[in-house]
């Protein structure tokens, strides 16, 4: 006789097993996710393969100018496109949860659903490194995030009238100018072609914008009046990962275009639940994602500034 026969599931237990997991992966899949903006403020790659191990893509640099010329003229200036070379890697993210064979039959016996909270764990544990991915990257396993994507466009920071960077120790003029100087750098250095939607900086000095008082009435918070006066800004949203990103550090703020022709978050296969594996007394179930981590096409399109 097998030993272990006894721990093997009945038909009926079996069958009630396999409803209650089907609910408890749907309802895993639902939960909504709270405080992990990385998905919300980078656009996800809509392209899903199981099986690739990197991603290759091109950053494109035009090269040369129209210029007018004569009805004659045979010396039209020659406008071409420079293309470099780039590859990410893709890495699998993983974990599992489980129900042991007297937890099924308990609840089984009891007619109670299995818990839900397993699964959503497991769930939420790879939503958290994605998103941490997502901002950092991994350097260990050559894989990007945005904070500190290579080749973005750096805003110096300048001290205020009390000799510091910091917002705590500057004027909302002086803020004022640091967020202006910020969005409107990418646009400086692109002759024009960039014009971020999007501001993202960590909560404390975003609640500094929300209720520090500016305008001529001072009716007005520095926050509302950035919104009012840069409607092309669309997002205006705090990221706690940046509270300590920058130099030294410091808090790091941040500007860009939410547009996959821009930047992407490389998601190669979305998070997949697979089929119970018995393992001894429990039967598990393997989770796993797969991710490439952050790619950012035009590097000129994303400024930072540190020290705030």
């Amino acid at each position: 006789m097998n030993p272990n026969s006894s721990l093997h599931l009945d038909a009926r237990e079996t069958a009630f097993f396999e409803k209650e997991l089907t609910r408890v992966m749907t309802k895993s899949f639902d939960e909504e996710r709270k405080d992990l903006k990385a998905l919300q403020l980078i656009p996800v790659s809509p392209d899903q393969d199981f099986i690739a191990k990197t991603i290759e893509w091109k950053s494109y640099t035009q090269v040369g100018i129209a210029k007018f010329v004569s009805d004659y003229a045979n010396d039209f200036p020659r406008v071409d496109v420079g293309g470099v070379e780039h590859t990410a890697k893709v890495k699998t993210m993983g974990d599992s949860y489980g129900y042991s064979i007297e937890d099924i039959r308990r609840a089984a016996a009891l007619n109670m659903p299995l818990s839900q909270r397993k699964a959503a764990a497991a769930v939420r544990a790879i939503d958290e490194l994605q998103d941490r991915v997502a901002w950092f990257g991994e350097a260990d396993l050559g894989i990007q995030g945005l904070i500190n994507f290579p080749g973005i466009t750096e805003y110096a920071v300048q001290n205020g009238a009390g000799g510091s960077k910091a917002w705590a120790d500057k004027t909302a003029d002086e803020i004022y100018a640091d967020v202006i100087g910020l969005i409107t750098t990418p646009g400086q250095v692109t002759n024009g072609k960039e014009n971020p939607d999007t501001l993202i900086m960590d909560l404390a000095h975003y609640n500094k914008l929300a209720s520090t008082p500016f305008g001529d009435n001072k009716d007005k918070t520095l926050l509302s009046f950035i919104r009012t006066n840069f409607p092309s800004l669309t997002r205006i949203e705090w990221v706690q990962e940046l509270a300590t990103a920058g130099a030294g550090g410091t808090s790091r703020m941040m500007a860009y275009t939410r547009d996959p022709d821009k930047l992407e978050l490389l998601i190669t296969w979305k998070l997949e639940q697979f089929d119970p594996e018995r393992r001894g007394q429990e039967y598990i179930i393997d989770c796993l994602q797969k991710t490439a981590g952050v790619v950012v096409y035009r590097p000129l399109s994303v400024a930072f500034g540190d020290g705030i």
